[in-house]
């Protein structure tokens, strides 16, 4: 059986409500919240949608979100960390890390793309496709690196050993 102190009055929808519907709240008076949960949540929801719906809105709420992932430290790693993957990676495929040193002077013509090597023989270093971050993240994902060639291969292990085959296969994906 509830008693008077374990109910309480809802200021938003005015109804009476076990305490457990509330938030707590140290500093109030009675230690709770004066608007129940759904009430909250639905004011929430309101505000977020208000925000949202403008561009203007949209962006700041984004940037919102990057300062509190990078505040609350969810980065992805400390430049320490990266440079230590980075030097791992290029020390597994030495290759790479001579074609993009040869290579180091091409530039997308749209900025914020991606150049992608279909191949790093040296006689294929400047031999490069440009994708946007997304759709060069994609393929990478529908292809694998040979280290016995320097070329990729498809999920079923044939060589795409030339640029038309390597256009043709990663068409299907962009």
């Amino acid at each position: 059986m509830e008693t008077n102190s374990d109910i309480k009055s809802c200021y938003k929808c005015k109804e009476i409500k076990s305490l457990s519907e509330f938030y707590i709240r140290p500093k109030m008076r009675t230690g709770y919240s004066c608007i129940c949960k759904p009430c909250h949540r639905a004011d929430s929801r309101k505000r977020e949608l208000e925000r949202r719906s403008t561009p203007e809105g949209l962006e700041k709420d984004k940037a919102r979100h990057r300062e509190k992932y990078r505040r609350l430290g969810k980065n992805k790693s400390s430049p320490e960390k990266q440079a230590l993957y980075v030097s791992n990676y290029l020390r597994k495929y030495p290759e790479k890390d001579k074609i993009q040193r040869l290579t180091s002077n091409l530039r997308p013509v749209t900025k914020g793309n991606q150049l992608h090597h279909w191949s790093y023989n040296q006689e294929h270093a400047k031999d490069v496709f440009e994708f946007t971050r997304q759709q060069h993240a994609t393929i990478h994902r529908f292809i694998q690196y040979d280290t016995e060639t320097f070329m990729y291969k498809d999920l079923e292990g044939n060589l795409l050993n030339t640029r038309q085959k390597h256009e043709k296969y990663i068409n299907q994906f962009i």
